[in-house]
């Protein structure tokens, strides 16, 4: 949709221009953020997640550090279930666990399974087929509209 907006609007080097652009901050402003402070906490890294918390905006308590927020209501379970495993962290990143355990475990092949899925209905359906040639179709057929503003 972004590519027929711009293609309308903008002649096609502007829009070959922006995507690169585009592609460049995606890649670069990750290395910008910081870790999540839970993250860093599961580490035993308490002084970097507390400046992560100020750096994501969290207001603290000058009196003992902790946000004045209040918690989300699950954050308690969320919290108690971390505390809980984040004995077996340690003991599970220890051992020598294959580069193929990785890949093959539920929180990996369940979504790849359904984004696979997603693929093969959007490619099966015929859409983007039907997209990518009606601005040829249109002006085969002699429509008025312009084709890309009929696209979009």
């Amino acid at each position: 949709m972004t590519s027929a907006i711009l293609g309308a609007l903008f002649h096609w080097r502007t829009v070959a221009a922006v995507y690169p652009v585009m592609c460049a901050i995606g890649f670069i402003a990750p290395f910008f953020v910081t870790s999540t402070p839970m993250w860093l906490r599961s580490r035993k890294r308490e002084e970097e997640a507390r400046l992560a918390e100020k750096w994501f905006g969290f207001q603290l308590n000058r009196t003992d550090d902790l946000p004045t927020l209040p918690p989300p209501p699950c954050a308690a379970a969320v919290m108690a279930t971390l505390t809980r495993v984040d004995s077996t962290v340690g003991a599970i990143m220890d051992t020598n666990v294959s580069c193929w355990g990785t890949y093959t475990s539920p929180t990996v092949w369940k979504p790849t399974l359904a984004s696979l899925a997603f693929f093969c209905c959007q490619q099966a359906s015929g859409f983007y087929v039907l997209l990518f040639y009606s601005v040829d179709v249109m002006r085969d057929c002699r429509v008025s509209i312009d084709g890309m503003t009929a696209a979009v």
